[in-house]
């Protein structure tokens, strides 16, 4: 996203995928639009620095770099809304994984279509630093204790979640703490640690050998 163009289309604000994706996008200057059917999730993805617009909208101009997360029906307002030589990257299929894609458009327009699910190290430490620079903190809706997951899912397929529903048997007041930038660095990721020792290798025992291998008695 930091190198790829200067507008960038999120699909579905509100998720913890989709309000990182506008907050980092819009810290790295980018131009950011984000679609959303219910009026109070456009309301809030607008105050993350974001345009919001309803589903489906006509777009101001065509972008760079479409996150999608949504999936099926937002697929093709996805590639409509891309520029020539845009990325389209699909990090998710939250409501239908069996898009219709039309190809006519894929290669007229030079569409590249990147799957995502994680980065490299290297790219991680990036995103750190990079948070840690602007500030950034993730956006957390709410936090459920180990013993209440069963209601953090009921929570997401009521699709009342606006960012991340985190799992802690912390109040939520110490995870946002714990999310604080300046308690990240990238160091972390890259300080060497002792290295475990090598476990011996014990001699197998015959009855694990193949039978071939096993070892002959003696002819008495």
């Amino acid at each position: 996203m930091r190198a790829h163009g200067v507008s960038v289309l999120v699909q579905g604000a509100g998720g913890g995928v989709a309000t990182a994706a506008v907050v980092l996008a819009n810290a790295l200057g980018k131009r950011v639009y984000a679609t959303s059917r219910e009026a109070w999730k456009r309301e809030r993805i607008a105050a993350l620095g974001a345009t919001a617009l309803e589903n489906g909208a006509r777009l101001p101009e065509r972008v760079d770099v479409v996150i999608e997360s949504v999936g099926a029906p937002t697929f093709d307002h996805s590639m409509k809304s891309s520029k020539p030589g845009a990325r389209i990257v699909v990090c998710g299929a939250t409501a239908g994984h069996q898009a219709t894609v039309d190809l006519r458009r894929v290669f007229a327009m030079r569409l590249e279509i990147l799957g995502s699910t994680m980065g490299t190290p290297t790219e991680l430490a990036a995103l750190l630093d990079l948070m840690v620079s602007k500030g950034i903190r993730p956006v957390i809706d709410s936090t459920y204790g180990f013993t209440a997951v069963a209601d953090a899912f009921a929570r997401l397929r009521r699709c009342e979640v606006f960012g991340l529903v985190a799992s802690s048997d912390r109040p939520v007041a110490e995870v946002a703490k714990a999310c604080a930038p300046s308690l990240w660095s990238s160091a972390c990721l890259t300080t060497p640690s002792t290295p475990a020792a090598t476990p011996r290798r014990s001699a197998p025992s015959p009855r694990t050998l193949p039978r071939s291998r096993r070892p002959r008695p003696e002819p008495r």
